[in-house]
């Protein structure tokens, strides 16, 4: 059985969610709300590593891991020019509102303090704005990678612009459960859509959980890919397997 998807909690969701360097760039790093929350709990409210992971309902060793792959994302954006784009990730959402009906046992200090499932996402539920690849190199011109839980990184790329970031793999790693802990770094990527040639059932139900769609992959590029699902050519995955005990390929 796959783990329950457990969302992580945020506190805060900031009014600008894009970032620009002087000198324009195609380039551009994308930052979930959960690593984003990650690093405002850490340094600006200082918490330590406990307190911080108690505050979103994580493991210490998940929110060290969710700090660590923010704070690279904003340092090599800062050092190499980068744009910078906060969007998606798993979590609920503390609204805040006071103007809340129900008046029960969560509403404290003129405030709701019911958590609520929200995600940045244009109006359009189905509508998908990135795709993670699994690629075997670190550009647009890479072939996708044979296998999905074991590949060193996900290319997530944005549909329109074409913009995307790299999302190292921890299933890569991973002793078991590979396919498990790379659908969750999708699903922390903020992607809306995977490609692979095969996906496990365990890590389907994780992406599932997720909302997030599986296609299958071909014999192109990332960047063919991406061109192919913009004309609506891109098929979804039909089937999924009931998993490997090897590293298999297609």
């Amino acid at each position: 059985m796959p783990r329950p998807k457990k969302f992580r909690k945020v506190e805060f969701i900031p009014e600008n969610l894009e970032f620009r360097p002087v000198n324009e760039t195609n380039s551009v790093n994308f930052i979930s709300i959960v690593e984003l929350e990650a690093i405002r709990l850490s340094d600006l409210e200082e918490l330590d590593q406990s307190q911080a992971a108690e505050r979103m309902k994580v493991s210490r060793g998940t929110y060290q891991r969710i700090l660590t792959s923010g704070r690279k994302k904003l340092t090599d954006a800062l050092v190499k020019g980068k744009k910078i784009k906060i969007s998606g990730g798993n979590y609920v959402f503390n609204c805040g509102s006071s103007t809340c009906t129900q008046k029960c046992d969560k509403y404290q200090g003129d405030k709701c303090l019911r958590w609520h499932a929200k995600k940045i996402k244009n109006n359009e539920e189905d509508l998908i704005m990135k795709i993670a690849v699994p690629a075997k190199e670190r550009s647009l011109n890479s072939k996708v990678e044979d296998v999905f839980g074991r590949t060193q990184f996900f290319v997530v790329v944005d549909v329109e612009t074409k913009e995307f970031d790299v999302v190292e793999n921890d299933g890569a790693s991973a002793s078991g459960g590979a396919g498990i802990t790379a659908a969750q770094c999708v699903a922390d990527s903020g992607a809306d859509a995977v490609v692979t040639y095969q996906c496990g059932k365990n890590a389907a139900d994780v992406l599932d959980a997720a909302n997030i769609k599986i296609f299958k992959a071909e014999d192109l590029t990332v960047e063919e890919i991406i061109d192919k699902y913009n004309k609506g050519e891109l098929k979804e995955l039909e089937e999924v397997h009931s998993g490997f005990h090897k590293h298999g390929g297609r």
